[in-house]
C-alpha cells in the first residue's frame, strides 16, 4: 500500500495534518482521526483530502474578498465537520449531514 501524505501518528492515535494556501493565505489544519487503526486512518485521511479540495475550489475564486482569520475559521470548521461525518458509525453519518 502506498503511503498517504498528511497522515501522522501521535502516541497511539492517527492525525491528519495539512497546510493549504488560498488566495495567498496559509491555512494550517490538524485533526485527530480518533483511531489507532492504520487502515481506518488511511480511509479517513483520503476522504478529508477530497473534502479539502472541494473547499479550496469553492474559496479559490472568492478568497481575495475574505480576510485571513475568516478563511482559517471556514477551513477549520469545514474539515472538522467532515471528520465528524467520516468517523460516525455507519448509518449515523446521514443524521449528521442533515
Amino acid at each position: 500500500m502506498p503511503a498517504i501524505q498528511n497522515l501522522a501518528r501521535r502516541g497511539g492515535t492517527w492525525w491528519w495534518r495539512r497546510k493549504v494556501s488560498v488566495a495567498g493565505v496559509q491555512v494550517p489544519l490538524a485533526f485527530s482521526l480518533s483511531t489507532a487503526d492504520h487502515k481506518r486512518a488511511r480511509s479517513i485521511a483520503l476522504r478529508l483530502g477530497v473534502a479539502l479540495e472541494a473547499v479550496c475550489m469553492a474559496y479559490g475564486e472568492y478568497g481575495t474578498i475574505v480576510d485571513e482569520k475568516t478563511l482559517k475559521r471556514v477551513f477549520t470548521d469545514a474539515m472538522r465537520r467532515e471528520a465528524e461525518l467520516v468517523r460516525a458509525p455507519p448509518g449515523k453519518e446521514r443524521l449528521l449531514a442533515g
